[in-house]
């Protein structure tokens, strides 16, 4: 079942017959864990910081943060707000890998869309949720396996190569020299186009296709290689440093676990 909640409840300021719209004041909300269900923050308005595990994550408006089950949060509501949070039974839905930890998504029409269908399925017999709270843990967990790429034909060729072969050994400045642009230029069309820098969507990109690998069963060693690393340390520290788990952890306890589920 998903039910949803707003977390900033206005209170007026002034008479009735103003035309000003009402102050809502900021909300703060302490030690907060669920073990039985998942659930996303949608900022619908404004901003929020949600503290997961110790951990502030920020929220502006049109952004969505995933904690799975059992994760113990504080949540901070600015004023003039408004944060809903959505929840899904973690007994009775399949969550992929990837959303065994916390993440940020962008919230866009057609997933706004969907997400207003399980709040109101959760405040009203006016929709069902059913196969819907299903449906968007599935297009959540596919945009985790899907990087944004640049638009600019040089960046967008770049992009390419190294989602072709993430273990392309070239620096940026062989990899621009290689479709006639400057480093500058293409690292100006990765921050602008992707919102991160070209070294971090490399990182993601090397990261998001070891996963896939690891998913596969391939060994520790030949997924590092694959991937741009000489040991299988090196790419066990930058595996972890992302994701919070070594390589053999993250296919022990997700892995493993959601192809039993």
């Amino acid at each position: 079942m998903t039910a949803s909640l707003s977390l900033a409840e206005s209170r007026l300021n002034g008479s009735a017959s103003t035309n000003t719209l009402p102050t809502i004041q900021p909300i703060q909300v302490r030690d907060r864990v669920h073990p039985e269900a998942h659930m996303l923050f949608w900022q619908y308005r404004g901003a929020a910081t949600i503290i997961a595990s110790g951990k502030p994550i920020g929220l502006c408006a049109k952004q969505a943060l995933w904690l799975p089950a059992g994760v113990h949060h504080d949540i901070e509501v600015d004023a003039d707000s408004v944060l809903l949070r959505i929840f899904f039974g973690a007994k009775h839905l399949a969550i992929a890998p990837e959303m065994a930890s916390p993440h940020i998504f962008h919230v866009d029409q057609e997933l706004a869309g969907n997400l207003m269908g399980l709040v109101q399925s959760g405040d009203s017999l006016l929709q069902s949720s059913r196969g819907l709270d299903q449906y968007v843990l599935d297009q959540l967990s596919m945009q985790l396996r899907t990087l944004p790429w640049p638009e600019s034909p040089a960046a967008k060729e770049i992009a390419q190569m190294l989602n072709d072969d993430p273990g392309d050994p070239r620096t940026l400045h062989q990899l621009a020299a290689s479709v006639h642009a400057s480093p500058r230029t293409i690292e100006r069309a990765f921050l602008t186009e992707t919102d991160e820098t070209f070294q971090e969507w490399r990182m993601q990109s090397r990261i998001a296709r070891a996963k896939q690998l690891i998913a596969d069963g391939l060994a520790i060693d030949a997924v590092a290689l694959r991937v741009g690393y000489s040991t299988a340390s090196a790419f066990g520290r930058a595996f972890k440093k992302r994701t919070g788990l070594s390589p053999s952890g993250y296919f022990n306890e997700h892995v493993e676990n959601y192809s039993r589920n």
